[in-house]
């Protein structure tokens, strides 16, 4: 048997992903090896001389064959980050993107003179958008919902993990039902909503197509059918003045803008990604 250091290993690896023209081979290759081996991120580097075991060597080639065959390195680690913040990421959850940070960006500018604030995360996944609102708003209180019993679950370890059980809450709740009034009222609905067309479903990359779960990415015939239901079904969990704020897919904005055009509500606005991409659409109920 050959020993070989973390160095030797992390090296084949990231080399193996340039070859396969991995445009995050060195991410991808250092993820591996500190979940393969449990070693710190911070001491990683420190750590490259170490001898591998052949345990140790074993999970890690086992955790890069995952890689290699097209599941996202969030499922295989457990994790991501998302808002300079680390989140439980589980198979069955949508992964935090970086275009989803957009809508924290979007919802501190929209409130940041107002507390405190009821806040409702519809569509919540893994919670990382309502999380991180409630990190930057101190006297927040803030419900995150979804249908999904793995999205809660998710939802419920980041709760926990951020130390916000007093501050954010679970609700186990089908947006298309629309709302309930023993719900209470809301100063900001944020939302994520699935907004894939159906038949582009398909089409996507396999990590996504094959991994990450469609009740997440499916947004009906023409990706729109949760904007109508937000905007007709969702109004009036909104206290007078309350923020409606959505993501939404490339090249919808003007389309959502309009939903919520014909469902009245007022001051429509569009904030951009870092990339550009018209990503978030706001608007108010009437004061």
């Amino acid at each position: 048997m050959v020993i070989r250091t973390l160095n030797d290993i992390y090296l084949d690896l990231r080399n193996k992903l340039i070859k396969e023209n991995r445009l995050q081979a060195d991410l991808e290759a250092r993820e591996v090896c500190v979940c393969g081996t449990g070693i710190e991120r911070d001491q990683f580097d420190k750590s490259r001389s170490i001898f591998m075991s052949e345990e140790s060597a074993e999970k890690i080639n086992a955790l890069f064959s995952r890689l290699i065959s097209g599941e996202p390195l969030p499922y295989i680690i457990g994790e991501w980050d998302f808002f300079s913040l680390t989140f439980k990421t589980p198979r069955g959850v949508l992964i935090p993107r970086p275009d989803t940070e957009s809508l924290v960006e979007a919802a501190l500018k929209a409130t940041k003179r107002k507390t405190p604030l009821r806040v409702l995360d519809l569509c919540c996944g893994t919670g990382c958008v309502g999380i991180a609102y409630a990190t930057q708003m101190p006297s927040v209180k803030v419900v995150l919902a979804d249908i999904s019993s793995d999205a809660l679950k998710a939802a419920k370890e980041n709760i926990l993990m951020h130390n916000l059980s007093g501050t954010v809450y679970p609700l186990h709740l089908d947006i298309t039902e629309g709302y309930r009034p023993e719900f209470g009222k809301f100063d900001l609905i944020l939302a994520n909503p699935p907004y894939i067309p159906t038949d582009e479903i398909s089409q996507l990359d396999q990590s996504v197509r094959d991994f990450e779960p469609h009740l997440a990415l499916d947004g009906g015939p023409d990706g729109l059918s949760f904007y109508r239901i937000l905007s007709e079904k969702w109004k009036d969990a909104l206290n007078p003045g309350g923020i409606l704020l959505v993501e939404c897919g490339m090249n919808q904005s003007e389309q959502v803008k309009a939903i919520m055009k014909q469902a009245s509500y007022k001051m429509l606005r569009v904030y951009k990604d870092l990339t550009g991409v018209e990503r978030v659409v706001s608007g108010r109920t009437k004061n």
